[in-house]
């Protein structure tokens, strides 16, 4: 029971850390304007900063030595994606660790380690505007905010954060999230104020040890070994609290990578289920392309995305849901071409549920909102931006 307690608080702690970071920042930094610094030396700072506090806890609680921390992939605040970069700030803090911390053994998070790991750390990545106190923000920055916590008890023993100089960090999505149907969290999102305001989905809603589960199943499908992703995200779907969009999502694509399409179907439809159900709000990605009504190219997705419309079609012919289709737009262009181009966009998603589910076509309505919406919003426009140019759909109580 304790132990159910404790992974319960942890999660808890997990969502409300990226949450409210990504919307108000975690860790509000006293300075007007702290140090800009460069990546490779910001982030081994950080660890430094980070790991001192978590020996001084290791210190003052007597806890026997190896000393396991275990670190959760860094995630970008606003979509809840692991980019690339998130890979060489790991391999920072495991440089550190090793060179500098020597009684304390760091690890990425796993289902195999956590249940000798004593400390957990997590950390999110944020393009804010800076300075982020005084005077008119005419430029935006990575922060990397991080945090440390004993894993027995949830207890934070240690926080930190900095700004980074480099504007080319390497933003892509790591390929699970680059290849997801959905994104998992979207803190700047909301539907219009006349309708329900429902939050959307979070990061996680998971335990702890289920959270490792889907790390080494992420980890898996990224090493291209499909069928053990397939093998832990079934193990964690099977988990009382598995009954989770990443889960599904990532049992979607591994199976769907081994050619099993059937199973990669079901899990597509539970996908929409969790969705409507728990969060009455779709996340799936139709990207389109730049300044483009034709959908992104990438790996087959096009052909995804009539197996995905058909889903959704199926699942809401057999409910009475009406549908608030809503489009985006990335910067590049003026506002008013790309409020035009992002309503659109939302009225090719509706014209093709109108080829074969008329019924739900009339349920739905499409509104545009520009790039009023960037999830990421570092105007690239590719593929590290390109939550900017899709399409959702939110769940209202009201007729069109």
């Amino acid at each position: 029971m304790r132990t159910a307690m404790l992974t319960a608080k942890f999660a808890w702690i997990l969502i409300t850390f990226l949450t409210v970071a990504g919307c108000a920042g975690f860790l509000q930094v006293t300075q007007p304007a702290p140090s800009l610094v460069p990546f490779e030396q910001g982030v081994a700072n950080l660890a430094v900063r980070l790991l001192k506090q978590v020996e001084q806890d290791r210190q003052a609680g007597n806890v026997p030595e190896p000393v396991d921390v275990m670190l959760i992939p860094f995630a970008d605040a606003d979509s809840g994606q692991v980019p690339e970069i998130s890979r060489r700030i790991e391999t920072i803090f495991f440089e550190t660790g090793s060179a500098k911390f020597k009684r304390l053994k760091l690890a990425r998070l796993t289902y195999q380690n956590i249940a000798s790991a004593d400390y957990i750390i997590s950390g999110i990545i944020g393009l804010k505007a800076y300075p982020p106190k005084g005077g008119k923000s005419t430029t935006k920055h990575y922060q990397i905010t991080t945090e440390a916590r004993r894993r027995a008890t949830a207890d934070r023993v240690g926080q930190g954060s900095t700004w980074i100089a480099d504007q080319d960090l390497n933003y892509t999505p790591t390929a699970i999230f680059r290849d997801s149907p959905l994104y998992l969290k979207g803190s700047r999102l909301s539907p219009p104020g006349k309708r329900p305001d429902t939050p959307p989905p979070q990061y996680t809603e998971v335990t702890l040890e289920t959270m490792a589960i889907q790390i080494e199943g992420r980890m898996a499908y990224e090493n291209g070994d499909y069928e053990a992703a397939r093998k832990l995200f079934n193990l964690a779907a099977k988990r009382r609290d598995g009954q989770d969009l990443g889960i599904y999502a990532g049992l979607y694509l591994a199976t769907y990578k081994l050619g099993r399409h059937a199973e990669a179907d079901a899990a597509f439809r539970k996908v929409v289920a969790i969705s409507v159900e728990k969060h009455r709000y779709l996340t799936v990605k139709y990207l389109f392309g730049v300044d483009s009504l034709d959908f992104v190219d990438r790996s087959g997705l096009k052909e995804r995305y009539d197996a995905w419309i058909r889903h959704i079609g199926e699942y809401f012919q057999d409910t009475q849901h009406y549908l608030l289709i809503v489009g985006h737009a990335s910067r590049t262009g003026t506002v008013a071409y790309n409020q035009q181009l992002s309503l659109a966009r939302a009225e090719a998603i509706r014209e093709r549920l109108a080829h074969t589910f008329p019924a739900v076509y009339t349920r739905t309505t499409v509104e545009g909102r520009g790039f009023n919406q960037n999830i990421v919003g570092i105007g690239t426009d590719d593929e590290r931006d390109e939550l900017g140019r899709r399409v959702e759909l939110f769940i209202v109580d009201c007729e069109p």
